[in-house]
């Protein structure tokens, strides 16, 4: 049984070790690549694969993949948006909605009450308009109206957040806070003096309107954290006034 001595890549040499040895260690994966073996009698050293037929040269690793391109959609720095009249379009309806919901509720439990018409009212053109703005998205989509970029008008100064409006509008809607935060201070004015009637006087108009404040606080913080790239469009690329809704 020879004694062979191995070299490795990085000039240590190790053995001896019989054949069985250094077959245990090939198959262990002990035996760095790329080593020389030598044993007395032989003029010079070998290398493993060549003294030893059960010991073949390792495969070379294959080349790194490259990673595919970027689609042209994404790798031309455009990216999809979501048309603004389609949002404004289920924002009316989903109002116009609630507003009817409202109704339902208050003429089973006033019916004395006329101040319902203007609920219908209101809907109703909200409904209206909601169908209009699916119109504008239809001539958009055809190529007949392109919108034109708009910039934020909140670059140097304070950018609002979706999030923090939706929380306001869910959460403290009795005060109008989300209505103040998004500069709309008129509309948040009026929140606050309809709760404050129905608490000193209240009677079922003043339910009614109580009632609708929340329903439509509602809609509008589950639409907004749902849609922040509406609520930016229309509250941090336009300019906020007090009525602005």
């Amino acid at each position: 049984m020879n004694d062979y001595h191995i070299t490795c890549p990085d000039g240590t040499q190790e053995g001896p070790f019989s054949e069985e040895e250094l077959k245990k260690l090939y198959q262990d994966r002990k035996l760095p690549p790329n080593s020389l073996v030598w044993t007395p009698g032989w003029a010079t050293w070998k290398a493993c694969e060549d003294a030893f037929s059960w010991c073949a040269a390792l495969p070379s690793p294959p080349p790194t993949a490259t990673p595919p391109p970027l689609p042209i959609a994404l790798n031309n720095g455009q990216e999809r948006k979501t048309s603004p009249f389609l949002q404004d379009a289920w924002l009316h309806m989903a109002i116009g909605a609630g507003l009817i919901v409202v109704f339902v509720i208050c003429i089973n439990l006033w019916p004395q009450v006329r101040f319902w018409r203007f609920l219908i009212l209101i809907g109703a053109i909200l409904i209206f308009k909601g169908f209009g703005s699916f119109r504008k998205h239809s001539r958009a989509k055809g190529g007949e109206t392109q919108a034109a970029p708009v910039r934020s008008v909140h670059a140097h100064g304070r950018h609002k957040s979706s999030i923090i409006a939706g929380l306001l509008a869910i959460f403290l809607w009795p005060v109008g806070a989300h209505k103040f935060y998004n500069g709309s201070w008129g509309w948040g004015i009026i929140y606050i003096v309809i709760i404050v009637a129905a608490f000193i006087n209240p009677n079922p108009a003043l339910g009614i309107l109580w009632i609708s404040e929340f329903i439509l606080a509602l809609i509008q913080g589950i639409w907004w954290l749902a849609n922040p790239v509406y609520y930016h469009r229309k509250y941090n690329e336009t300019s906020p006034f007090p009525m602005k809704w």
